[in-house]
């Protein structure tokens, strides 16, 4: 398993160095090079909102695992 990463990391460092040796005109290597802005910010209260609403399924659904356990609903013994 080793050498199969040491293998790949061969091969995109390889890769990479293609792309360093490109004319700075070509698309490839504006695309590699870019550098992305952040224009706007993520609401917090959004991701605070959407993250309670998947602990309460979560939760949900750990209560319904656990009532189906005392049941004996999927127990084969």
């Amino acid at each position: 398993m080793e050498n199969i990463v040491r293998f790949i990391k061969s091969v995109r460092l390889g890769w990479y160095g293609h792309i360093e040796r490109m004319q700075n005109r070509r698309m490839l290597k504006k695309i590699v090079t870019a550098k992305v802005e952040v224009t706007q910010k993520r609401d917090r209260r959004e991701t605070s909102l959407s993250r309670i609403k998947i602990l309460r399924e979560r939760e949900k659904e750990r209560e319904r695992m656990a009532t189906n356990r005392r049941e004996g609903v999927g127990d084969h013994t």
